[in-house]
């Protein structure tokens, strides 16, 4: 019972004042509650701001397993330098999946090169899952230009990892460009055609391993956007290649996806400059998810071919650190002059504003 209440029982004030002063102290409390409001709405927006930097977080960032080994623990800084470098701009162009709803999840991009990221889900409300020894695979990745006048895609048969399983039970499916980009363009269709829960490579038998193999390439050959006649052909092998994918199959999901991916407002955040690197001259390009080396020097052309040669470590302000996995290795040369380009994929994305510098090899590079 509050002091209100006494009074009524005790009748020591009427009615008509309680309201008054319940009148007075509620227009007190309003400017309390609405202050108190205002702050909260503050937060709020600052939550907004720091959290949903993704439109679909879990979908973007177990896609970008592609580049990742850890995407679980991301710090604030992290989170927003992918931010920065995605795109979430775009429309469907196509989509005849009927068993899985699909969604746009954003289209990352650094160093002209570009990675969509789709996340699907079963409409029957079933999760995705792959028996042991199985995996998620496209029938084909795509990439192109959108031009009014032709249909000017490439198709890609995708053997490394582009698929991943979320805990929700949702598909993340990643379409990487594989140097398909010209700067003069911004937009370009990303898509893919057909999943099918497939055996790993190393668990299938040689023989039916190089059979799909060389069914998708014997379709891909005969694949040329501009030339329908040259396209009957294709479409005679791809139907081969898609039912030999469907009967090796655990499972298979049919449709295909066109999504036109705006880059229009995304800055290339990668950082290029030349070093001096273990006494060789290097170029170096620098973006939060990939380190690109291209070295001229003397000696073996061969010497940084071994993964551990030059390990890559980053280093952050606080202390913290991670390191970088091996993606390619390109050489060239003779015995008195060589070149080579090696590229790594950081464990997470680099935060350059947290960062104190990067060990390549036995040269440390400030970050600035």
């Amino acid at each position: 019972m509050n002091e209100m209440e006494l009074l009524r029982v005790f009748g020591g004030i009427s009615d008509r004042y309680i309201l008054e002063a319940d009148v007075k102290k509620r227009r007190r409390t309003n400017k309390r509650i609405i202050a108190i409001l205002i702050a909260a709405a503050l937060v709020l927006m600052c939550a907004i701001g720091a959290g949903a930097y993704f439109a679909d977080r879990v979908g973007l960032l177990n896609g970008l397993k592609w580049y990742f080994s850890d995407t679980e623990n991301l710090t604030e800084g992290e989170i927003k330098a992918l931010d920065e470098m995605t795109s979430y701009k775009g429309e469907f162009r196509e989509n005849t999946f009927k068993k899985a709803e699909v969604t746009f999840s954003g289209t990352i991009f650094a160093d002209n090169e570009y990675t969509a990221v789709f996340t699907l889900r079963k409409t029957d409300g079933t999760p995705f899952t792959a028996p042991e020894g199985y995996v998620w695979r496209t029938g084909f990745a795509d990439v192109g230009l959108d031009l009014f006048f032709l249909d000017h895609t490439s198709k890609s048969y995708v053997i490394t990892p582009q698929c991943f399983i979320n805990g929700d039970g949702s598909l993340s499916v990643a379409v990487h460009s594989n140097g398909f980009f010209q700067p003069q363009f911004r937009k370009y269709i990303v898509g893919f055609t057909n999943l099918y829960c497939v055996p790993e490579d190393h668990t299938v038998s040689s023989e039916e391993s190089t059979e799909r193999q060389e069914l998708a390439y014997e379709a891909l050959n005969a694949y040329c956007s501009e030339d329908k006649e040259q396209n009957r052909q294709y479409e005679q092998k791809r139907d081969k290649y898609f039912a030999y994918s469907e009967k090796i199959s655990y499972e298979s999901v049919i449709g295909e996806v066109r999504y036109l991916t705006d880059l229009s407002d995304i800055p290339d955040s990668t950082l290029h400059f030349d070093t001096e690197l273990e006494g060789q001259t290097a170029e170096v390009r620098i973006s939060p998810i990939g380190i690109d080396l291209a070295l001229e020097g003397f000696g073996e052309r061969m010497r940084y071919k071994d993964e551990s040669s030059l390990p890559i470590t980053i280093v952050y302000k606080d202390g913290t650190s991670f390191g970088a996995k091996r993606t390619y290795f390109m050489s060239d040369g003779n015995e008195d002059r060589y070149s080579c380009s090696i590229g790594f994929y950081p464990d997470r994305p680099i935060d350059f504003a947290q960062t104190d510098h990067i060990t390549i090899g036995n040269t440390d590079l400030r970050i600035s």
